[in-house]
């Protein structure tokens, strides 16, 4: 039954994605070859680099290499310590909770949330075909902890190492997020084609792929029948030899959550009124039902957790041996995945968006008194972070290792103690004990110092530049009304080396300010910045400790030569105090004011929707009056909009056509009322609605909390252009060459000249 297992899930793995685009990589298809090339110094496009940053008087040339074939594969799968599901239960887990029924969660994980399919990083032994899918060891060195398979050998889900079992559990790392797939039309009259871009915000639904998960998991828990099969799937036994355990695990988790009666009279009676709320309503009834699960998931975690490790001992054969204290561990924090809050507000999540600071804030902070999810973000691209001098969207950190120790919480990293059972050697120290592999996070981030920012003509090279009025015309644009928020001259840090982006203030910007608003909530009395840094660090120094990390690693692993001390800051409040001298000094910013960075526009024809929080679908549209911006558009399509420079998001990217939504939408009313709404003006409005209730992930609605697309607006900001230079300047848009520190090594389109207070774009 092991042979016919392995079988099955080698189909499977090569079998996962059925699409027939020509798939590529930028900036070339895969490979083991480097793609850095020598740059000769005596072109004067390089002199003009070097002209530049002799003008600024800081900061570094480079031109970032980009990455080989082992190093993509090892960016899409090197573990982050994040992973708390068992891989095992991924390969025969029943996917309930998605658009493709009857799948398993692993298959078509393309079609269902927007996952990138990955055929490429399994000759380098990663066993999970998904780019940003991980797979981990549990109770073992982080260097050693990557699940890798031998060519033609099955995957391994439970290993003994001195007769203590060890498990592959799965999670996702950043490039999960940070991967983007552009789907264009070939100038040949070929099928369209797809690009995967690393570093670039991934067009997918990021918190569905979650949703499935849990929810899969626990109706194959309640559901006799699915456990049954579940059971004898992973164990490798014929289906059907596990039916009195599963039915008997069913009844008891239930009994134990308490959704079903222990005695018999009371299950007739609790079933008799379900019966009849259920004729009378049957949409209440199943929004009750809901309700009534998810109330049970959240106020009874430690049944889930409890029924979860009882999972693990019916489809892992132990040999007698408990469950390692590390993967009940892990499994808690599925059972707290499982058991969000139902009565937490939540501003809709959906494809490109997520409100990932405030679940990593409430997972590593503010565990008993979380805030609400409603300051959903668009994922930001990963390019050009080297020199970055502060991260996030509103800029509150300058900590590379920090950031990322909060980012492996918020995907699944959790504390695991001291390896004793006596409590009263719990010092603090030992508290702070976790999975995350910061040895993993530190190859991780030296590879993305090696992305180059996407050039828009390699990826559509029928887009010649051939039409260099139209560019002249739309660089001057650029290098008046663009430039002097979105490209900076500040360098700043112990060597001048950190670019710093412009931070624009709320007052002026006027885009949503409720993301950085939120976090000023106070940690039981204790502001954020200090509740999150002080918990970050403490993971830090005892992991440093615990692997017995140099000191010259440790500089290295935080760049620290060139970003000098770790720093948080509150960004609404501003400092509790700010001493002129210390480590925060030289970041130059007004703590009193909050506000966004103005980041650099190089690749951003790659990076839609745009603002913080994703609510504006095009540059195009950016350019308009706010109030003529759309109120409800759609996410989450991979096909390029190049006439406006963003995604499809109308009617026409929805992953079926627009006349068959709009049969369905004709088919609810009668002529008469569709003549009414014709005449009224609320046709398209009502279609856009019922769009939106049957596709709610793909639906971006700017009048949810926390979605504004207000903001970016005026004569300051180019919504008073008129028609033609908009559109000269959103055809330039495409070819913003990157600050000196990320600089390409083929000639970029052009150069800015700044003579006597006087600036001007000259094409090369």
């Amino acid at each position: 039954m092991k042979t016919l297992s392995f079988i099955v899930i080698s189909l499977f793995i090569f079998s996962c994605s059925k699409n027939n685009f020509d798939i590529k990589r930028y900036p070339s298809n895969y490979g083991g070859e480097s793609y850095g090339q020598s740059v000769d110094y005596s072109e004067k496009w390089v002199q003009d680099l070097m002209s530049e940053k002799t003008r600024i008087g800081a900061g570094t040339v480079e031109f970032p290499a980009g990455l080989t074939g082992k190093e993509v594969a090892d960016l899409w799968h090197l573990n982050e310590g994040s992973e708390f599901y068992p891989l095992k239960w991924m390969f025969h887990l029943e996917s309930v909770n998605s658009n493709l029924k009857g799948t398993k969660f692993l298959e078509k994980l393309d079609e269902k949330f927007g996952v990138i399919y990955d055929s490429y990083s399994v000759q380098y032994g990663y066993p999970v075909p998904w780019i940003g899918v991980t797979a981990a060891w549990t109770e073992t060195h982080p260097t050693e902890s990557d699940v890798l398979v031998e060519a033609n050998e099955p995957v391994k889900f439970l290993k003994w190492v001195d007769a203590k079992p060890k498990f592959a559990v799965s999670g996702v790392n950043c490039s999960f997020c940070h991967t983007s797939e552009v789907q264009y039309q070939s100038p040949y009259g070929q099928e369209n084609r797809k690009v995967i871009l690393d570093g670039a915000p991934a067009n997918m639904y990021i918190r569905g792929y979650f949703r499935d998960m849990v929810a899969s998991t626990i109706k194959t828990m309640l559901t006799p029948e699915m456990l049954t099969e579940f059971i004898d799937n992973n164990l490798g036994q014929t289906p059907g030899t596990s039916k009195k355990i599963a039915k008997q695990f069913s009844k008891q988790f239930r009994i134990e959550l308490g959704l079903d009666k222990e005695r018999f009279y009371g299950r007739w009676f609790d079933n008799a009124i379900r019966g009849l709320y259920r004729r009378v309503s049957p949409d209440n009834y199943q929004n009750s039902v809901l309700k009534a699960l998810q109330d049970a998931l959240f106020q009874r975690r430690d049944v889930v957790k409890k029924y979860l490790v009882k999972l693990v001992e019916l489809t892992y054969d132990l040999k007698g041996n408990p469950v390692p204290q590390e993967l009940i561990f892990r499994l808690e924090r599925l059972a707290i995945t499982v058991g969000s809050d139902p009565d937490l507000p939540v501003t809709p999540e959906g494809y490109t968006r997520t409100d990932a600071f405030g679940r990593i804030g409430n997972l590593v902070a503010r565990m008993n008194d979380p805030i609400e999810l409603t300051a959903t973000t668009s994922v930001p691209h990963m390019w050009s972070t080297k020199y970055k001098s502060l991260f996030h969207w509103n800029a509150n950190t300058n900590s590379v290792m920090n950031r990322n120790i909060g980012q492996s919480f918020g995907l699944g990293a959790v504390l695991t103690g001291p390896e004793i059972e006596d409590s009263a050697s719990l010092t603090e120290e030992l508290k702070h004990n976790a999975t995350t592999n910061l040895h993993n996070l530190a190859k991780i981030e030296k590879l993305l110092y090696k992305i180059q920012v996407p050039k828009f003509d390699s990826i559509f090279p029928q887009h010649t530049r051939e039409d260099r009025t139209t560019l002249q015309n739309g660089c001057n644009t650029f290098a008046n009304k663009c430039m002097g928020c979105h490209q900076t001259d500040q360098r700043v840090g112990p060597m001048g080396k950190l670019v710093h982006d412009n931070m624009i203030p709320h007052r002026v910007i006027k885009t949503d300010s409720w993301y950085s608003e939120l976090q000023k909530k106070p940690v039981d009395g204790v502001p954020l910045k200090d509740a999150l840094f002080g918990f970050v660090n403490a993971v830090k120094k005892r992991y440093y400790s615990r692997f017995d990390i140099s000191e010259r690693e440790q500089r290295d692993w935080q760049n620290k030569d060139f970003r000098g001390p770790e720093y948080f800051r509150d960004t609404f409040v501003g400092e509790n105090s700010h001493d002129p001298n210390g480590p925060s000094a030289y970041l130059n910013i007004d703590k009193r004011q909050a506000g966004y960075p103005a980041r650099s526009l190089a690749g951003a024809w790659a990076t839609a929707p745009f603002m913080h929080n994703g609510s504006i679908p095009t540059v195009a549209d950016i350019l308009k009056p706010e109030n003529e911006r759309p109120k409800i558009f759609f996410v989450g399509s991979n096909e390029y909009d190049n006439e406006n420079m963003g995604f499809k998001s109308g009617l026409d990217s929805l992953p079926i056509p627009k006349e068959e939504i709009e049969r369905e939408f004709q088919a609810q009313f009668s002529q008469k009322a569709l003549v009414s709404k014709m005449n009224s003006g609320t046709y398209d409005s009502s279609l856009l609605k019922f769009a939106c209730d049957k596709f709610p992930a793909r639906c971006f609605n700017s009048s949810h909390k926390g979605n504004s697309n207000k903001g970016h607006s005026g004569e300051k900001f180019g919504t008073n252009l008129p028609t033609q230079e908009k559109q000269d300047l959103i055809y330039f848009l495409k070819y913003v060459k990157p600050h000196i520190e990320y600089s390409w090594n083929s000639p970029p389109l052009y150069h800015v000249k700044r003579e006597a207070g006087k600036v001007e774009c000259v094409l090369y």
